[in-house]
């Protein structure tokens, strides 16, 4: 009995397939060669494969290789029987993105095979055709379609046939993940798009790294787990979203992740080992549960569209270097539960303008703010019991610190920043308008970095009570020309004065035991006023620092 012709199957094509002639075929021999694959099912690209089952030894053996290279293939292994084409099979031309096509004498000869053929033609769809024997010729019916494409050569008993036909068929036909165990452990980076299955538990340690292709990847409910570097280098990743049962996220998990725009985690208790998303140079939206209470280290650094983050309102530490060279970031509002702000946490976040530091805060590290070139003041809360004068270093517009009057361990007079009892000056800011600056006489220590930069002092007045000038304490003033250090001092410590192109003269005590490394580097126009014999006259001719006596 005749089969109906399937819905949108021209019937200017059955006719076609008219003029191909149909050999009467006996029941053919089981093969001996069987498939190591199932024909692909769901809704991912694939290979349509079209063959005579007269040469399904050889067909599925290339096709094994195939398989054994990822690729996806539907083919129908039922039997040729009469003029039966199925809508099932027009519908899997339809669908599927490249349609593979042996060529032998048996498939030029087989209606069946014809009307797959000219369906696939008719549907616009690449063919890639193998050829299996030289003889095969191709039938006047499928000269239009066949004759001009390019042959894969199977016959010729090369290897590299194989290889040929791996790179000629569609990246997107070839199946992505590798699954051990409920683990993904690699993908071929070969699409845009890819779907984890459910069931998945874990990403593998860079499973899906410089996969320069991926824009899209759906993870399912079932991930638990996200180990390091698995989509490090995942240059074209538009957006990642993190279950609420996803409990880990290794190391540089997605750093370097530079087109991703953002992100989005569900589980406040995934803990995030660090660099999570660093150098994603288009990260703009960043969603975070309201409960996280930590941003683990450099989990944003170097994130320059970031301009505005929602922190976390229950965040307790930001960690070291999370938000550095973040540069455009220009607001950041703490919430009040914040305790501790590691180093380096928002170094050189040149953008940023506006800071609120909580009452609770107790701890900003080294370099917490350094080279934030925008900032012009800053108040330190209460709470805060530990803080170095390098937290600010090259904060160069920084006009003013202010101290909450609570504060039991810091203070401020006139905007610079001071211990509790004042024998520490902790902080000098850059931009603070005056020439001259008379150091108090309870100063026993002007901190590293204390005057970094201050470009507006002419000169500093130093009093008897200091024992220590620290490092970096007056580098890059670029204006300061003399100073004049007290007999109480002991020490002055690496670079203590470099880059200070203005300094003309030092008077260095005969008390002074130790000058540090680069302590007048690249200060041109300097000369040291010193004692023969003492420990600053040593140093200055070990030094090549020009040096004199007293007058």
């Amino acid at each position: 009995m005749e089969r109906p012709t399937p819905p949108g199957y021209p019937r200017a094509l059955m006719e076609c397939t008219a003029a191909i002639p149909e050999k009467e075929r006996q029941p053919k021999a089981p093969s001996l060669v069987k498939p190591q694959f199932q024909p692909h099912e769901g809704p991912e690209p694939y290979c349509f494969v079209s063959y005579s089952h007269a040469n399904s030894d050889h067909v599925y053996s290339i096709l094994n290789d195939l398989a054994e290279h990822n690729f996806r293939m539907w083919f129908d292994d039922t039997m040729e029987i009469g003029d039966d084409f199925r809508k099932e099979l027009h519908d899997r031309i339809a669908a599927c993105d490249a349609f593979l096509l042996f060529v032998s004498k048996e498939s030029m000869n087989s209606k069946y095979c014809g009307m797959e053929i000219i369906t696939a033609h008719a549907l616009g769809k690449r063919i890639y055709p193998v050829q299996l024997d030289a003889s095969a010729e191709i039938p006047a019916a499928l000269k239009l379609v066949l004759e001009n494409l390019q042959h894969v050569k199977a016959h010729t008993g090369e290897d590299k046939y194989v290889q040929r036909l791996i790179k000629s068929l569609p990246p997107d036909t070839m199946r992505r993940l590798i699954i051990e165990d409920g683990i993904v452990t690699s993908c071929a980076d070969n699409g845009t798009d890819v779907l984890v299955p459910e069931g998945i538990t874990g990403i593998g340690e860079a499973a899906f790294k410089e996969c320069v292709k991926l824009q899209r990847v759906t993870l399912p409910e079932s991930l638990r787990r996200i180990e390091d570097q698995a989509f490090r280098g995942c240059s074209q990743l538009r957006e990642i979203t993190l279950g609420e049962h996803v409990e880990y996220v290794g190391h540089s998990a997605f750093r370097d992740c530079i087109g991703l725009e953002r992100a989005t985690l569900a589980n406040p208790e995934t803990t995030l080992a660090g660099r999570t998303f660093e150098n994603c140079a288009k990260l703009v939206e960043v969603d975070l549960p309201d409960a996280t209470e930590e941003i683990f280290e450099a989990a944003f650094n170097s994130c320059g569209a970031l301009r505005h983050f929602r922190f976390p309102s229950h965040l307790k530490i930001i960690g070291d270097s999370a938000f550095s060279d973040c540069i455009t970031l220009d607001n950041v509002e703490l919430p009040d539960g914040v305790v501790k702000i590691d180093a380096r946490a928002f170094a050189d976040c040149v953008s940023l303008s506006s800071l609120q530091l909580p009452p609770r805060l107790s701890k900003i590290g080294r370099y917490g703010f350094k080279g934030c070139t925008s900032l012009r003041e800053i108040e330190i809360p209460v709470g805060v019991d530990s803080l170095n004068g390098d937290a600010f270093r090259e904060c160069v517009e920084l006009e003013a610190i202010r101290v909450a009057p609570a504060n039991r361990f810091f203070k401020a007079v006139d905007g610079v920043l001071f211990n509790k009892n004042r024998s520490v000056l902790v902080a000098y800011p850059s931009m603070r308008e005056a020439s001259e600056y008379e150091v108090p006489d309870s100063v026993t220590v002007i901190n590293h970095w204390a005057f970094c930069q201050a470009d507006l002092l002419h000169s500093v007045a130093i009093p008897d009570s200091v024992e220590v000038v620290g490092e970096g304490a007056f580098f890059s003033a670029e204006k300061l020309e003399s100073v004049v250090l007290p007999p109480s001092l002991e020490r002055i410590d690496d670079i203590a004065f470099r880059d200070c192109a203005s300094l003309r003269r030092v008077e260095i005590p005969s008390h002074v035991w130790h000058i540090g490394w680069g302590a007048f580097l690249n200060c041109p126009e300097v000369e040291i006023v010193c004692e023969p014999g003492s420990y600053a006259s040593r140093y200055c001719a070990e030094h090549d620092v020009p040096h004199r006596s007293p007058e």
